[in-house]
């Protein structure tokens, strides 16, 4: 029999039947069952009560936690408000078993008995039904089965007891009712986490969908700028081979301008002397001219002279006729020896005039021959500008050309006749050294040169043909083994795009000759 029916069946017993009651309460044993369902009762109320404080709080820290926590998801909202109902049923179970519902149930129905019943007092000897209090006397049949004695003092203790029990069972009332408070503070903030919940929801739906547009417009961008880098790629590529081919030029233009300059140097100490011959051809002008002015003024002197050795010779002739007129008067034996004495003095005078102005007239004729070899040699500067823009334009001409080294060892014939084992220069690399073909760049004037050392024991006088071909033009040259070394030049006109390259003939198996082939191309003028 459970403790509180058995708290209500004394509690009812001991109002009708006092001193059954008293007898029964006088029994130790009914006492120490008393006090061992009481010290239950105590430990039970404690050990509730402390779960219960322990579930609020765990519940209360948990939903701070998610509050806190910010984790606002549907599942976890749902899964946390099923753990709260779960914990509220069972604190309402909890509080159910020890509120004492059944004490107030078993209350209202003793009351409803002594309505029914008219009950004045509890000690009057009534008399009650069986089938109403059975129940009642089937829960004393351990009690009087112990056989105790109840005594007048009994009644006291029993109040007492009940009194005690009662305070327990109020307190307990107060617990559950705090209990409840808690609880209905729970279900508040739960219907404050749902609320929140939707409004987060919402919140969080919103977030969704400006997510997702920026999401759009992220992938939009992202897609933007993949091809931005695909197309700074491709250039990046294309300026990297351009940079490629740029280096190329700027290498082949620094061999160039080294070259040009080389040729420059050339062409300033070209320059420099031809600057020079001038200045010694404008200095010999110069001197020449200053002795053309002293023999002017030398024959202008010379001139002066002659008129007045005239002037003289005229007086003394008209000196002369006078005293030949005296003579004749006086003695014209003597004018014979007078005429010739005159005439040979005459002639010493004039031999030596005439011989002076016949070296003045030859110092003259010099002087202009001089004078005019003087002005044809001042033809020589043009010349020597003409020289020096041929010069210009043989610098300014492209550099166009190559020079190749064939070895062919023992025996000739198992050589490779097309490939050459090295290029001492190829400009503008139009020469290709595994074919042996040069094509011409421009229209112009080439320079071709074959030159071959024999360096072969025998001296069998061995002809060995060699051919050039052209696209339009072959040529044969025959080679003499006999002697150690043979060079053979010549020009020709090559079209821009036509191949050159050499051809040897099919050597015997007897041709044991070992030479140097050094084969060469030059383009030394240049035409539209």
């Amino acid at each position: 029999m459970e403790f509180p029916f058995l708290c209500v069946a004394l509690y009812t017993s001991a109002l009708r039947y006092p001193k059954m009651a008293s007898k029964l309460m006088q029994s130790e044993r009914f006492v120490k069952m008393i006090n061992q369902h009481l010290e239950i009762l105590n430990d039970e109320r404690s050990t509730v009560i402390d779960s219960v404080d322990h579930r609020i709080n765990q519940v209360q820290s948990e939903v701070n936690a998610w509050i806190n926590g910010g984790n606002i998801n549907q599942t976890t909202f749902i899964a946390m408000n099923n753990r709260i109902q779960e914990n509220l049923s069972l604190f309402l179970e909890m509080s159910a078993g020890l509120s004492g519902k059944q004490i107030d149930e078993h209350e209202t129905d003793l009351n409803k008995e002594k309505t029914t019943n008219n009950l004045t007092s509890p000690e009057a000897g009534l008399k009650i039904d069986d089938t109403k209090t059975g129940h009642l006397f089937e829960s004393f049949e351990n009690v009087h089965n112990l056989g105790v004695s109840v005594g007048s003092d009994a009644s006291h203790n029993m109040t007492m007891r009940f009194a005690v029990l009662e305070e327990a069972v109020y307190s307990l009332k107060k617990t559950t009712t705090k209990v409840q408070d808690k609880l209905g503070n729970v279900e508040k903030m739960l219907k404050d986490l749902s609320t929140q919940q939707v409004n987060d929801h919402k919140k969080v739906e919103v977030l969704t969908n400006a997510t997702l547009k920026s999401e759009k417009k992220l992938k939009n961008k992202i897609t933007d700028l993949e091809k931005r880098y695909q197309d700074i790629k491709t250039n990046f590529d294309n300026m990297s081979e351009t940079v490629t081919n740029v280096d190329d030029k700027l290498n082949r233009l620094e061999d160039e301008h080294k070259s040009v300059n080389i040729s420059m140097n050339e062409l300033n100490e070209q320059i420099s002397s031809v600057r020079t011959c001038s200045n010694d051809v404008l200095m010999s002008i110069q001197d020449l001219s200053k002795s053309v002015e002293s023999t002017n003024q030398h024959y202008n002197e010379m001139s002066d002279k002659m008129n007045q050795l005239e002037i003289s010779m005229n007086l003394m002739s008209s000196q002369f006729t006078e005293q030949f007129e005296n003579m004749n008067s006086l003695n014209k034996d003597k004018t014979d020896d007078l005429i010739g004495l005159v005439c040979q003095l005459l002639s010493k005078r004039l031999t030596p005039l005439e011989k002076l102005n016949e070296t003045l007239n030859k110092k003259v004729n010099s002087g202009d021959k001089q004078l005019s070899e003087k002005v044809s040699s001042d033809n020589l500067v043009p010349e020597k500008s003409h020289t020096i823009t041929e010069i210009e334009r043989k610098c300014n001409l492209p550099k166009v050309g190559f020079v190749a080294c064939k070895v062919l060892y023992k025996n000739v014939k198992n050589c490779d006749l097309t490939s050459y084992n090295s290029v001492d220069c190829n400009h503008g690399g139009h020469f290709e050294k595994s074919t042996g073909i040069f094509t011409a760049p421009l229209n112009g004037l080439y320079l071709i040169s074959i030159m071959t050392t024999n360096q072969s024991s025998s001296e069998k006088n061995v002809i060995n043909c060699c051919k050039i071909y052209r696209d339009t033009v072959t040529e044969t040259i025959l080679f003499s083994m006999a002697s150690k070394n043979q060079t053979e030049t010549w020009c020709a006109e090559i079209a821009a795009g036509e191949k050159l390259y050499l051809e040897w003939k099919q050597f015997d198996e007897h041709d044991t000759n070992r030479m140097n082939v050094r084969f060469s191309c030059y383009l030394i003028q240049t035409w539209t």
